[in-house]
């Protein structure tokens, strides 16, 4: 019973942190506002956590972590390869404008953050190219795709894809999000190189 009234605890005060984080910022949200905000005495947040930097790093860490879980989930709705990497790329980005601490990260701005962050971050990108790599391999499986390195091409998939992860991006390009992926995809699947059979033949 302890144990769950500590974890109850523990979860309040995480969802106070996210919420004041998201709205205000890492400088300007304080230990004592995420106290009043999770109802509890700021000598109890100092029993999980050692800072402010502590309390944002697990935030980030739980909003990480729901950000794969639902990736995931979309992806294997899917039975298709075209239908698990569109289902990877429109749930990134509508879940993204979700979790306003991650994308804080993911954003760029590390004057405000530390290695803990930083950390995170990575082993995000390492699970998310695991789960890439898991797709290819699909259609490697079923003949849909040809790679000779499915790691490398994943890796190389993830971080060239990390724009996504600013809105402004796609709306840039003057399109829907919907229409956005699937050219992106056509791109990736198809590639910009005229295939054999399409270039004329030279003249005899």
């Amino acid at each position: 019973m302890h144990t769950n009234k500590a974890a109850d605890k523990k979860t309040e005060i995480l969802r106070a942190a996210r919420e004041l984080f998201g709205q205000f910022g890492l400088k300007k949200a304080s230990v004592d506002d995420v106290a009043r905000a999770a109802s509890v005495s700021k000598a109890t947040i100092y029993k999980y956590f050692s800072s402010k930097e502590d309390i944002f790093a697990a935030v980030v860490g739980a909003e990480a972590e729901e950000m794969l879980a639902a990736i995931r989930a979309a992806v294997e709705e899917e039975r298709t390869l075209e239908g698990k990497l569109r289902a990877h790329l429109l749930t990134k980005m509508a879940k993204i404008r979700d979790l306003l601490n991650f994308y804080q990260v993911t954003r760029g701005a590390w004057s405000e953050h530390w290695p803990d962050v930083a950390s995170i971050n990575e082993l995000f990108l390492e699970a998310e190219t695991s789960l890439v790599r898991e797709i290819l391999e699909t259609g490697q499986n079923t003949g849909e795709l040809q790679i000779g390195d499915t790691r490398f091409t994943a890796h190389v998939m993830t971080t060239s894809l990390k724009s996504l992860e600013f809105p402004w991006s796609v709306e840039a390009a003057g399109v829907s999000v919907d229409d956005y992926v699937d050219r992106l995809l056509e791109i990736m699947l198809n590639g910009l190189r005229r295939r054999a059979e399409e270039c004329p033949r030279p003249a005899a």
